[in-house]
């Protein structure tokens, strides 16, 4: 494909660009380069990337635009990028009705602007020195926002979810008390995805606007809520520590599984190290499987036993999390501490190397198992679904025999037509290609002359009503350019709208 030539500045042309991708249903931006003015995007159905490259144009005032399509995309590639130019010559004539628009004049409804394909009109704004890629700021994102004409954004979808999940944890936060820090965080990272939702959102209800607004007041409700349940809880384990400490001596007296014990000095217990004070239970206590509680450990008490265990060798493998610690030592003995903060206890089990690899086996027996089953229940759900899926076939077997023979006729008759069309376009242009590009090319030279007229006039409102006509025109031989099937367009048919174009544009260049 040819490159395109618009009859605009490098920087409205890809201005332009940038607002039509990012309103694009169909077209994914998969990277930008502001520096080289060069976008690479892709498009559903088509494997590979497009690069479109923006740079200046050989006439004064022209931009030319280059569309890289994958090497193996086909002919539906070639279309995309036809189509790619075209969109961008509409973005561009919506984008200059828009900002060239007097204050006097009434507004049109913006579907119902001119969308034509090559020139973008972008008067200088007042004090800029007359440059035209310092014009007005285009109102067109706001319109296409309020009608919902581009995507809800994702990031504003982000800070939702995230202050919604603050929110609920603000909730929970005045009956479990967590710490401060916790709804910091939380408040940080919702705050920041609010801002960042906000920079990249426009004005309205539809593209996420309101959404991170809504996601901002929800973050501050939570975080206030957050934070009075960090306060009561800071004031309640005060009270509890304090009454923890005045009764713990007479609870661990009375309590049965709190009492004085020996530490294991044979089989897998003795490779663990013995606690300062050994005071608890002992569940089990056999040659390859040692547990054990203790009792009365602080937070002092349990970091100095965690200290001792890891000099014992204890650091293999190891998993660590708040109050919890598990390893393995030379040997392969594996150990795990489980501390009890505000019950003062410390759950100590040991395993030989032997025992923890059985009972690895044992667990990994059991996953094989329930993923035979869920794997046999699945396998008669699609039996199920085959039979009633090959029961459903069998009674369409004679409509389809029915259908596929009208198709066959119907096809010789496509085949013979076709045979005929590209035998009368073999050394031309196909007519209804002609015929419609002729007519597209005819009513711009109208449209021009109107323009010319409509500037030496002084720009009468009573030329409005001749105006709005034309729009009408323009949209029916547009309907009629976007009707034609250009899959079956030959080289001489693109050749031909090329042309045409190019002409169009210079037609529209003198104008302006």
């Amino acid at each position: 494909m040819a490159d395109q030539i618009y009859m605009a500045s490098v920087e409205s042309t890809y201005a332009a660009m940038e607002q039509m991708l990012q309103f694009s249903a169909v077209l994914d931006v998969v990277s930008r380069n502001a520096d080289e003015r060069t976008v690479t995007f892709s498009v559903p159905g088509i494997n590979g990337l497009f690069t479109a490259k923006v740079a200046e144009g050989d006439a004064a005032g022209s931009s030319k635009v280059t569309v890289t399509a994958p090497i193996d995309g086909g002919d539906k590639a070639q279309e995309s990028v036809a189509k790619f130019y075209k969109d961008l010559g509409d973005q561009l004539m919506v984008q200059g009705a828009v900002q060239s628009a007097p204050q006097q004049t009434p507004v049109f409804d913006a579907q119902n602007q001119p969308t034509q394909t090559f020139q973008a009109p972008v008067p200088a704004a007042a004090g800029n020195g007359g440059n035209p890629a310092q014009g007005t700021k285009n109102k067109f994102v706001a319109m296409l926002t309020d009608t919902n004409t581009g995507k809800t954004s994702v990031m504003a979808i982000a800070a939702a979810v995230v202050s919604a999940v603050f929110l609920i944890f603000g909730f929970v936060s005045l009956g479990m008390h967590p710490p401060v820090v916790v709804g910091i965080i939380f408040a940080v990272v919702a705050a920041v995805l609010c801002a960042l939702a906000y920079t990249k959102t426009q004005p309205g209800r539809e593209h996420g606007r309101m959404l991170t607004v809504v996601a901002a007041g929800v973050t501050v409700v939570a975080l206030t809520l957050s934070l009075v349940g960090a306060a009561g809880g800071s004031k309640s384990h005060g009270s509890m520590k304090e009454a923890s400490s005045s009764s713990s001596p007479s609870s661990s007296d009375d309590d049965p599984f709190c009492k004085p014990i020996s530490w294991p000095s044979a089989g897998v217990g003795a490779k663990a190290p013995k606690p300062n004070s050994l005071k608890g239970y002992v569940w089990t206590d056999d040659a390859d499987y040692v547990n054990i509680k203790l009792c009365d450990v602080d937070d002092a008490a349990y970091t100095d036993y965690l200290n001792k265990v890891k000099d014992s060798g204890f650091v293999e493998d190891y998993k660590s999390t708040s109050g919890d610690y598990s390893a393995k030592d030379s040997e392969g003995n594996f150990i795990d501490l489980t501390f009890f903060s505000s019950l003062t206890e410390l759950d100590v089990t040991v395993k030989s190397a032997e025992r923890y690899q059985n009972d690895l086996s044992e667990k990994e027996k059991q996953e094989e198992e329930a993923e035979a089953k869920k794997k046999a229940e699945e396998e008669a759900k699609n039996k199920a679904e085959a039979e009633k899926a090959a029961a459903e076939e069998a009674k369409k077997a004679e409509e389809e025999q029915k259908r596929l023979a009208e198709e066959e006729k119907k096809l010789k008759e496509e085949a013979a037509e076709k045979q005929n069309t590209q035998s009368n376009a073999a050394n031309g242009v196909t007519p209804d290609v002609k015929e419609a590009l002729d007519g597209y090319e005819t009513f711009m030279n109208k449209y021009c002359d109107f323009m010319e007229k409509y500037a030496k006039e002084g720009r009468p409102a009573g030329m409005l009503t001749d105006y709005l006509e034309m729009l009408n025109e323009y949209t029916d031989y547009t309907q009629k350019l976007s009707n034609l099937d250009q899959s079956a367009w030959t080289d001489a048919d693109m050749n031909y709208f090329i042309e045409v174009t190019n002409r169009v544009n210079q037609r529209l260049a003198s104008v302006s």
